[in-house]
């Protein structure tokens, strides 16, 4: 998230309480093992790397047309609550080296989040990225995962 969110009236307290003041610089394993990202309450959307990811022509990975379709059915069933909420895109990948799935989760998160605020018209500072290597947050049902996690928090909560 940027600079911005940290800074908005309705949110500022949602993140200032936590120690988070940028979601940006924020480290994986501080966001992992903080209860606000594993909250069973919040809405976290699973979706693997084979729905949505395909790739380019240069052996690089892009959001698939396939992929924009499963976002798009799978966010508009929560209708304007994608508006009322922060966001914050997750990325994985699993099987190259420690690095290699970090780079990788990094650029699948900032993939769809780019593609969730243009196709959804979402104010940037309302949707953050984190890359997460293979290993999901504390809390969740999974132990490792290769794909990406749109989480949609609760707004209020402490």
């Amino acid at each position: 998230m940027s600079e911005a969110l940290k800074h908005n009236f309705l949110l500022r307290g949602f993140f200032n309480r936590r120690g988070f003041y940028n979601l940006t610089n924020l480290s994986p394993t501080k966001y992992r093992d903080d209860r606000i990202f594993a909250d069973g309450n919040d809405r976290r959307l699973w979706i693997s790397a084979e729905q949505i990811f395909q790739q380019d022509s240069n052996g690089q990975e892009e959001l698939s047309h396939q992929g924009k379709a499963v976002l798009d059915q799978t966010l508009s069933q929560y209708g304007d609550s994608i508006l009322d909420a922060p966001m914050v895109v997750e990325g994985y990948s699993h099987g190259g080296s420690i690095s290699q799935n970090v780079d990788r989760s990094r650029e699948r998160a900032v993939a769809v989040r780019l593609y969730i605020c243009e196709h959804f018209h979402l104010a940037t500072f309302g949707v953050g990225a984190v890359a997460l290597d293979d290993r999901p947050p504390n809390g969740t049902d999974k132990t490792t995962w290769d794909g990406i996690s749109v989480v949609l928090l609760r707004r209020g909560k402490d």
